[in-house]
This record gives C-alpha cells, sequence and structure tokens, in this order.
C-alpha cells in the first residue's frame, strides 16, 4: 500500500520502510491519499492522475484512493481552549469553521507565535481553508500614514500602505512569503454621520479595521497593548483612525507618525515546539542561519562584549552593505543628542553613548567598515522612503522608517510591560523615549515615545540610546533565532 499526502505544491520524496510519500499542495483541503498496489495503470499515471482530480473536483476522493483529511496541528489545543459560559479569555469563540481567539490585554494568553522573524497573536484559525490570521505583538515602526487624506490616495497607495508591501512583507523571507494569502477585508470610511465602507481585495499585508478590533474584544484585550497604533478606517476627510494608549478608537492627523502593526493570512503552518505563551510562544519554524547574512530580518542574535557577557540585537536588514542589526533595548544611560539637530560623530550622543558602547563590543563581532545610515530630516508628513541625506560611521541610530524603529521594546521607567518579555530587553527601564537618527526639522529631533508616537525634541534634551550597525558575516554555531535562543556566533 503506498500513500500520498497533498500538502505543498512541489513534490517531496520521502521514504518510510516500504512506503513512499509525497507532498503536493492542492488548491483545496489537505489531504492524505493510499495508493493500492492492485490497481490498474502505472504508479505515475496514477499519482498523476489523483494530482488532476483534487484540482477538479473539490472534496471528492479520487476512484481507487483512500482520502482522509489531514487535521489542523494546532486543532486539538485550540479546541481543548474552547469559550463557554464559564470560560470566556483565554479562549477560542467558535463561529462555523473559524476559532476566534478572546483574551486578555498584557503578557498573559496563550495565542502567542514566533514565525519569520516576529512575535505574533493569533487572531482566528480557518480550519476549513487551514489560514492562519495575524498580527505582530508589537508595533513593528512608526511613520506618517500620508501628509494628507482630502483628495488622496486610499491605504494601498499611502505611505503606510506602501511600507507594508515594500518594506514588511519584503523583509519576509521567502518560505514565508509563499505561504501569504491574499486578504480580502472591508474597512470604514465616515464623513460626519456617513458611513461608506469599502472592500480591498488582493491584499497581503494589511491594518486592523474599527470592526475588527471591536468585534474581537476591543480594550483590555490582548488586541488593546496601550500603545497608539494605526487603524485601516478613515474617520474623516482630514483624520485617520486609531487605537490609543489607553484602547479607545480615536482619531488622527495622518501627518502623525504613529505604530504599525502588520496583519498577515498564512496557510498550512507546521508548529514545531511552543506552549502559545509570550515566554515559550508556539514555534512555526522555516530554516535555520548558518551564517549571519542568512539570518532572518527580526531574528535575534547574541552580540559577545569585551567583558565576556552578551548584548541581544535583532536583524534589521540585509543590504549592499551587509547584516545591519539593532539593540534588542536601550544603552546603559540616558543621552542628550548634541548642540545641534544634524548627527555627526561630533554629536554628544555619539562621543559619549554609542563610542562607550562600540567599545563594550568584542571587535570580532563588529564591522569595522563605514556603513551608510539614513539620516534624512523627518518632518510631518514626510514620507519615509525619503532618502537625501546620508551619515557615514561604523555605528549610528535608528532611522524612521525601518524595521524595528518604533516601540517594539515597549518603551517606559516601569519595569511592567505590556507585550515582551522584560528579561529580553537590554536596560528596560532607563528611558521613555529614544533618539532617532533624523532631525525634524533646524530646532528639534524625532524620537520615539512610550506611546509608540513618533515626537520631536530639542536636542538638548537626555533621552534612551538605541545603537545600530553592521556585523560582520561571521559563522553561526548555535540558536535558532528566537528571543529565548538567539542565534550564537563563532
Amino acid at each position: 500500500m503506498k500513500k500520498w499526502k497533498f500538502m505543498g505544491l512541489i513534490v517531496v520524496l520521502m521514504l518510510i520502510t516500504s512506503t513512499t510519500i509525497y507532498a503536493v499542495t492542492t488548491l483545496y483541503d489537505a489531504v492524505e491519499v493510499e495508493y493500492d498496489n492492485s490497481s490498474s495503470g502505472t504508479e505515475e499515471t496514477d499519482v498523476q492522475g489523483a494530482i488532476d482530480e483534487l484540482y477538479g473536483l473539490v472534496g471528492k476522493c479520487p476512484d481507487g484512493y483512500v482520502c482522509e483529511k489531514i487535521p489542523d496541528p494546532l486543532l486539538p489545543e485550540i479546541e481543548s481552549h474552547l469559550c463557554n459560559d464559564n470560560v470566556t479569555s483565554e479562549c477560542y469563540k467558535k463561529e462555523g469553521t473559524e476559532y476566534i481567539y478572546m483574551g486578555a490585554a498584557g503578557t498573559e494568553g496563550n495565542n502567542w507565535l514566533w514565525y519569520g522573524g516576529h512575535q505574533w497573536r493569533i487572531i482566528k484559525v480557518d480550519t476549513t481553508s487551514n489560514t492562519y490570521t495575524l498580527i505582530t505583538s508589537y508595533p513593528v515602526t512608526t511613520i506618517h500614514w500620508q501628509s494628507s487624506i482630502l483628495n488622496g490616495p486610499s491605504l494601498e497607495e499611502s505611505y503606510v500602505g506602501d511600507w507594508l508591501n515594500n518594506v514588511f512583507v519584503a523583509s519576509l523571507p521567502s518560505k514565508v512569503q509563499s505561504r501569504l494569502e491574499k486578504m480580502t477585508y472591508t474597512r470604514n470610511i465616515y464623513n460626519g454621520s456617513s458611513v461608506v465602507s469599502e472592500e480591498i481585495s488582493n491584499v497581503k499585508a494589511r491594518l486592523l479595521t474599527e470592526a475588527e478590533y471591536t468585534n474581537y474584544g476591543g480594550a483590555n484585550t490582548y488586541l488593546d497593548m496601550e500603545d497608539d497604533f494605526l487603524l485601516a478606517d478613515i474617520y474623516s476627510s482630514s483624520n485617520v483612525r486609531l487605537v490609543t494608549s489607553n484602547g479607545e478608537l480615536y482619531y488622527s492627523s495622518p501627518l502623525y507618525a504613529r505604530g504599525v502593526r502588520p496583519i498577515i493570512e498564512v496557510s498550512n503552518l507546521t508548529f514545531t515546539e511552543g506552549g502559545g505563551t509570550l515566554t515559550n510562544p508556539y514555534i512555526a519554524s522555516t530554516s535555520k542561519a548558518t551564517m549571519v547574512q542568512e539570518m532572518v530580518v527580526g531574528e535575534y542574535v547574541s552580540i559577545p562584549k569585551s567583558d565576556g557577557t552578551s548584548y541581544l540585537a535583532r536583524v534589521v536588514k540585509h543590504d549592499q552593505d551587509g547584516t545591519k542589526v539593532i539593540l534588542n533595548g536601550l544603552w546603559s544611560s540616558a543621552s542628550v543628542f548634541g548642540n545641534s539637530t544634524t548627527f555627526s560623530t561630533n554629536s554628544t550622543i555619539y562621543i559619549e553613548a554609542l563610542t562607550n558602547f562600540k567599545t563594550s563590543l568584542d571587535s570580532t563581532y563588529f564591522d569595522r567598515t563605514s556603513r551608510t545610515y539614513n539620516m534624512t530630516q523627518y518632518e510631518s508628513g514626510a514620507n519615509y522612503a525619503n532618502n537625501t541625506t546620508q551619515f557615514t560611521g561604523h555605528i549610528a541610530l535608528a532611522s524612521v522608517g525601518e524595521m524595528f524603529s518604533g516601540n517594539d521594546i515597549d518603551l517606559s521607567n516601569s519595569s511592567v510591560k505590556t507585550f515582551v518579555d522584560i528579561t529580553k530587553i537590554e536596560n528596560p527601564t532607563v528611558s521613555s523615549y529614544y533618539w532617532s537618527i533624523n532631525a525634524f526639522n533646524s530646532s528639534y529631533v524625532d524620537n520615539v515615545n512610550y506611546n509608540g508616537n513618533l515626537n520631536y525634541s530639542s536636542p538638548t534634551s537626555s533621552y534612551g540610546v538605541r545603537p545600530v550597525w553592521y556585523l560582520s558575516n561571521l559563522t553561526i554555531v548555535g540558536g535558532n533565532g528566537t528571543a529565548n535562543d538567539p542565534y550564537r556566533l563563532k
């Protein structure tokens, strides 16, 4: 007896004793197919026939085969955490073929997932299509929606929409991109007392809608991370919709930079370990890197210090200069920016903070070639993609619009955090703000605050320092790239 398990577009051959398993994906449900050796025709002909029939017949098992639907890998655990009259939180509400997660705010819950370089919260699971709707547990960046709304672009054409597709999706590993489903969703456009619903189709990353936020629990639930973040809806001809740091629905000018939390829909995930909590999330692994340049954007790496301890950093991007990383937290003390809003090696923050940070690194793990960093002025309504002014040096600060240039580290002077494991954040209570490399204008410098917004302040203010630098392309000798088990370098 031979078996075929239909799960992927590429045929994968595995030998298990006398059984051959082929893996193929259909457009429909995954099925396991047993092939009877006594069946007429050659094996290749019969296998291809089964594939052809599965593409053409939804839910119908091909003649001569025994078919069994493969269950969702997380389904048993979901069904063991169903909501009922007595359990209304940290559980899944079943609606038809969908299981919708209902959970409280904070670091509790059992819907945490590590996948593709990011920590996600599972919003819902559809067992018919075997798809997972996910939202990042933190704001990945902080940027302006657009310079205006009136007679302006749709969300997908805005700065945020452009960032979601051309920065965020593009940064995901190819194996994750291949599993992204094209989503269709409905957002509201308000105009005084009237509301127009607009259906958006064929997007691979998007923002949460007001209706989803409300229907899935709203304030004081896991979607309320006590940070400002943008929604997909338009509130008026001059304002966009957002969730505030106290969980309320509000509105804001598109000129103000707010947190961005991408939503994706992924099919056919395979969970390898974990329990769904913040400190032990489900892990849907892709592959492990063996060299620095193979690391996935968002993965964690342990950077040895000269004193034998280490820093925790995350991958920001790979470019022609190499692999850029950012400290997963702040330098040990706050610093003024300097006497000028223009970042340079003469800036106080460079002399007194970044230079000391660089000295604390083991030089083996630091690319000592000068690199370029985008320090273009970022005023109200500016496009994150503007790149007209660069700083050249060994180390710098986060640039607006890059990955992890928002409040992904849950800034505050408090030891109480909402969406991060405080033990994985460097110096988590040093400051409620950190400097960016970008000037706002000739008088002020941009900085990220504890609400996830982009502010601007006098360069003589004292805020947190979050270094960014390039790694040498070294060999990875251990770890899996998660915060709990970061990559270790040779």
